[in-house]
C-alpha cells in the first residue's frame, strides 16, 4: 500500500470561512491554481509532482488526472476540501477513499492545523513555509485571480509553488508516521462522516428569514421598553453587549455578577426571586433587586447562542437549500466523538415547547425570542413535502458503557430488564420500593443527578453545580450526601477508578500496566514522546491508553508529556495557536479566571475510556447503517449528535424504488442496538417527523 500526499491551492472571491466549502467551490470565480502529489519514505520526502494549472492550462489538468489514476491511497489535511476539488476537476479518488491527516493528527494528540501539527509531531525543520499567509493573500484571496501573464516574472509564484509542495509533503509525513494503531483506523469510519457532510441538512430558508425578522423586532421592542423604564435623563442607555456595563448595573444595585452565561444567569434569577419573596426585605432594596431581575430577563430574551446562529445558517446554506459540512470527524478531544463546525448544530437549544412554526408568519401570533430559540431547530426539515427526518437516539449509553467496563452487574441487569435506571438507583440510595417512585418524584431527580454527574469521580461541588444547571434545587450538603450514597451503590465503578489510577502510576514510572477482566483488557503503556515536547519538558512521558476486547483493539488514546506536579499527574495538550509554543500545560478557567493545569487521574480516565468506548460502538452502528442505506435510494444519513443519528427519508416513487418509513426505522434500530460485546445491552428510541423536533 502506497500513500501519496495531495494538496491544492485555489482562488475564490468569497472566502471558504465566510461561505462554507460548497459555496466556495461553486462560486463563479473559483479556480484551482496548483496541485502537488508528494511521496515520502521513512519520514523523508523523496519525490513530488507539481501541477501548475495557471501556466499549464488543460495540459496540466490532463497530466494531473492521469497521475491520479496510478495512485493507491491519497492523503490530505482536512481532506474534505481536496475531495470536493477532485470532484470539481472530474478526477478519480483512489479506491473511493482518501486519508485525512487532520483526523490522524487529532488521534495522535496533535492539532487540526497543519502548521501546528507539523510543529508538534514532526521533526524540527519539517514545518510550513513562514510566507504562506502572505502568499495566500496575494494569489488565493486577491481582487483578481492570477493569470499566466501576471505570474510569468513574479518570483512569488515560485515560492507559492514551494508552499504547495511543502504542504503535500507534510501531509504525507503525518500519514506515514509511527501511529499507534488508532489513527489509520479512524480513516475507515471517516467515510461515513464525509458522506453525511456531502448530503447535508435541508433548510427552510423562508422560515429562517422570518425568524430573523421576528428576532430583530423583538430585540428592538425589548431594548426600547427597558431603556424607557430604567434609563434616567442624561444617562447613557445600558449596552447589553458590554459585560462591564451589565456587571456595573448589578453592582450599583447590590448584586455581584461574575458571568452572564446561561447557567449563571439562571442562578442569579433564582436567588433574586427568593430574596424578593422575603417579607422583611426593605422596599428600596426590593426595587433594586427587581431592576436587576428585569435586566437579566431582558438579557435572556435578547437571544443567546441559538438565535445568533441565524446569519451563519443563511451564509453557509448552498443554493440547493442544503447546509453541508457541519461535522468534524474525531473532533472532540480525547473521546474522538464527532464535533460541530460552522453553525455548531449540536448547540441548538432543545425544544422545550413544540410550537407550530407556520404561525411565525402570522403577525397576530406572539413569538418571544425564547420561543424562537427553542424552536429554531425546526428550520431543518425533510426536503420532500411528505418526507420525514428519522431520529434514532441511544438510551443512556454512557451509563451502560461505564457499568460494562467496571463490571457493575446490577446496573446492567436493570437495563437488560428495561427498568428506569434513575428510579432503580434512587430505590437503592433511599431504601425505597421501586414502585413507590415515579418519574416526577424528587428521589428520581436525585438518582438522575447522581447517575449523570458522579460516574467519573466528581466531587460534591461539581455535583451541586450540575444539579443547579439541571434546574434541580439541591444544597451543597445534599450534594455531598448524594455523592456518598451513589458511590456506596456503585462499588465496582469506584474500584475501577482506583484500578485506572494504579495503571497510570505504574505507566508513569516507565512500566507497561494492564488490567484484565473476562474478555476485557485495559492497558497504559509508555510510548515515544514528540521531540517538540521533550524540548519544552525533558523527562516528560507520553502514555498510550488502550482497551481490547477478546484480543481486538477497540480504543486507543494518547496523553502526551505526562509529569508529576506535586501530588497531581499532569500532561500537555496541543496548542492551536499559530505562534508560541506548540504545546500547552495549562489554561485559564473561563469561569474563575484561574490558571489551571491539565490533570489526569483515575476518574478522568474512566470518563475518557467510557466515552471513547461508546463512541466506537456508536460508529459501528453508524458505519453499518450508512452501508445498509445504499440499497435505499430514498433514505440518506444527514446528521449525528453524540449518540443520535438522523436519516432523511423520502416516500418511494414505486414498489422497487426504496424502503418504507417503517423499514428504515427498523433498520436504524437494528444497527444502533447491535453490540459485539457479550452482556452489553443497547437500546434506541426511534422517532420521525417532517421537521427536526428532537
Amino acid at each position: 500500500m502506497h500513500v501519496t500526499g495531495l494538496d491544492f491551492e485555489t482562488y475564490g472571491e468569497e472566502s471558504i470561512r465566510d461561505v462554507g466549502l460548497e459555496n466556495y467551490v461553486t462560486q463563479p470565480s473559483f479556480q484551482v491554481l496548483t496541485a502537488t502529489l508528494a511521496e515520502v519514505v521513512d519520514g523523508i520526502p523523496v519525490n513530488h509532482r507539481f501541477f501548475d494549472f495557471v501556466t499549464g492550462g488543460n495540459a496540466a489538468l490532463d497530466n494531473f488526472k492521469r497521475a491520479m489514476k496510478t495512485l493507491d491511497i491519497v492523503c490530505a489535511h482536512n481532506a474534505a476540501f481536496e475531495q470536493r476539488v477532485l470532484t470539481f476537476l472530474g478526477a478519480r479518488i483512489p479506491g473511493n477513499m482518501i486519508w485525512d491527516t487532520s483526523v490522524m493528527s487529532r488521534c495522535e494528540g496533535g492539532s487540526s492545523s497543519l502548521a501546528q501539527a507539523a510543529a508538534q509531531l514532526l521533526p524540527a525543520g519539517a514545518g510550513k513555509l513562514d510566507e504562506g499567509a502572505r502568499l495566500l493573500r496575494k494569489f488565493s484571496m486577491g481582487p483578481t485571480p492570477p493569470t499566466a501573464e501576471s505570474v510569468k516574472n513574479d518570483p512569488d509564484w515560485q515560492t507559492f509553488a514551494e508552499y504547495n509542495i511543502r504542504d503535500a509533503q507534510i501531509s504525507a509525513m503525518i500519514a506515514t508516521g509511527p501511529w499507534y494503531q488508532c489513527a489509520p483506523r479512524k480513516n475507515i469510519d471517516y467515510a461515513s462522516t464525509y458522506q453525511m457532510n456531502r448530503e447535508g441538512w435541508f433548510v427552510d430558508i423562508p422560515l429562517v428569514k422570518e425568524i430573523s425578522k421576528r428576532y430583530e423586532q423583538n430585540k428592538k421592542d425589548l431594548l426600547d421598553k427597558f431603556h424607557a423604564d430604567f434609563t434616567k435623563p442624561g444617562e447613557e442607555p445600558l449596552n447589553f453587549r458590554s459585560h462591564k456595563q451589565k456587571k456595573a448595573f448589578c453592582q450599583d444595585r447590590g448584586v455581584e455578577a461574575v458571568s452572564f452565561d446561561e447557567m449563571h444567569v439562571e442562578q442569579y434569577l433564582a436567588a433574586l426571586d427568593k430574596k424578593m419573596q422575603d417579607p422583611k426585605l426593605e422596599p428600596g432594596k426590593a426595587a433594586q433587586y427587581a431592576e436587576v431581575y428585569q435586566m437579566l430577563k431582558v438579557h435572556q430574551q435578547l437571544g443567546g447562542s441559538s438565535l445568533s446562529k441565524i446569519p451563519k445558517i443563511l451564509a453557509l446554506t448552498s443554493k440547493d437549500g442544503r447546509l453541508r459540512d457541519q461535522y468534524m470527524h474525531c473532533g472532540a478531544g480525547q473521546t474522538f466523538r464527532t464535533s460541530g463546525v460552522g453553525v455548531q448544530m449540536q448547540n441548538l437549544k432543545r425544544l422545550s415547547t413544540i410550537r407550530d412554526v407556520e404561525t411565525i408568519y402570522d403577525p397576530n401570533v406572539e413569538w418571544s425570542n425564547d420561543d424562537l430559540a427553542s424552536n429554531l431547530r425546526q428550520v431543518f426539515r425533510a426536503e420532500h413535502p411528505d418526507g420525514r427526518l428519522i431520529v434514532g437516539d441511544l438510551s443512556s449509553v454512557e451509563s451502560r458503557g461505564l457499568a460494562f467496563l467496571a463490571g457493575e452487574k446490577w446496573k446492567l441487569d436493570e437495563y437488560q430488564e428495561g427498568r428506569d435506571l434513575y428510579i432503580s438507583l434512587a430505590s437503592k440510595m433511599f431504601n425505597l420500593p421501586y414502585d413507590s417512585i415515579d418519574k416526577h418524584s424528587p428521589e428520581r431527580s436525585a438518582g438522575k443527578v447522581g447517575e449523570l454527574s458522579c460516574g467519573y469521580g466528581a466531587a460534591a461541588t461539581a455535583v451541586h453545580s450540575f444539579a443547579q444547571k439541571m434546574g434541580i434545587d439541591m444544597s451543597e450538603a445534599e450534594a455531598a450526601k448524594l455523592v456518598s450514597d451513589w458511590r456506596a451503590q456503585n462499588p465496582k465503578i469506584v474500584e475501577f477508578w482506583a484500578t485506572l489510577q494504579r495503571l497510570l502510576e505504574e505507566a508513569l514510572a516507565g512500566r507497561q500496566a494492564f488490567y484484565t477482566r473476562d474478555d476485557l483488557q485495559v492497558g497504559i503503556t509508555p510510548i515515544d514522546t514528540p521531540e517538540s515536547l521533550l524540548a519544552m519538558h525533558p523527562g516528560a512521558v507520553s502514555l498510550l491508553l488502550t482497551l481490547k476486547y477478546a484480543g481486538d483493539l477497540v480504543v486507543s488514546r494518547v496523553f502526551h508529556g505526562c509529569y508529576r506536579r506535586g501530588r497531581d499527574i499532569c500532561y500537555y495538550k496541543h496548542s492551536d495557536r499559530k505562534t508560541g509554543d506548540p504545546w500547552n500545560r495549562s489554561y485559564e478557567d473561563p469561569k474563575t479566571k484561574r490558571r489551571e493545569y491539565y490533570r489526569i487521574y483515575g476518574g478522568k480516565l474512566a470518563g475518557i475510556l467510557t466515552q471513547s468506548f461508546c463512541r466506537e460502538i456508536f460508529f459501528v452502528g453508524l458505519y453499518s447503517l450508512s452501508r445498509a442505506l445504499k440499497s435505499a435510494p430514498n433514505a440518506k444519513l444527514v446528521g449525528q449528535f453524540h449518540d443520535e443519528i438522523v436519516v432523511e427519508w423520502t416516500p418511494p416513487a414505486g414498489p422497487m424504488s426504496g424502503m418504507s418509513l417503517n423499514e428504515v426505522e427498523q433498520l436504524m434500530e437494528a444497527w444502533m442496538c447491535y453490540s459485539q460485546f457479550q452482556g452489553f445491552p443497547l437500546a434506541a428510541e426511534i422517532k420521525s417527523d417532517h421537521r427536526y423536533i428532537k
